[in-house]
């Protein structure tokens, strides 16, 4: 993977909150933000239940309709 390529996924961790950069002369030390990490992990819970349950409400829905052929 090229520098630049790199650079950019670094930044979009960054800015998700995932990790936190600290630039120390020519060097970058990155470290992990577990908050950051808690917050994605909630988000996630909410949309697997989101789709969970629309997938329920449709396979409820399928079983119904073959149910009236």
């Amino acid at each position: 993977m090229s520098f630049a390529g790199v650079s950019r996924h670094v930044g979009v961790l960054e800015a998700a909150g995932l990790i936190r950069r600290e630039v120390r002369g020519r060097e970058h030390w990155l470290s992990v933000r577990p908050e950051g990490f808690r917050y994605a992990e909630r988000w996630i819970a909410q949309q697997t239940t989101f789709w969970s349950d629309r997938a329920d409400a449709l396979t409820e829905r399928l079983q119904r309709k073959k149910g009236h052929r």
